[in-house]
């Protein structure tokens, strides 16, 4: 049988990825900036978009079973 739902590949099922911010430092250096910096007010992680959090995207049936109960839900 065909699955429902799949791992989202961008967060692969974790729900969150790296704050965009930490990732550019990141991308400059391998060091944590230094104590005080404005950056460790930042959440080092973020609610993936890709998957709104959930961790899971719905596969082409999942979408059409959702579609379908969207329309019957009563």
């Amino acid at each position: 049988m065909e699955l429902l739902d799949n791992p989202c590949p961008e967060c692969k099922g974790a729900g969150v990825v790296q704050n965009p911010i930490w990732q550019k430092w990141f991308e400059n250096s391998r060091e944590l900036p230094p104590e005080g910096h404005w950056l460790h007010q930042q959440p080092e992680e973020v609610e993936c978009l890709q998957c709104k959090g959930r961790g899971y995207v719905p596969t082409n049936l999942g979408c059409r079973l959702l579609e379908f109960l969207r329309r019957h839900n009563t």
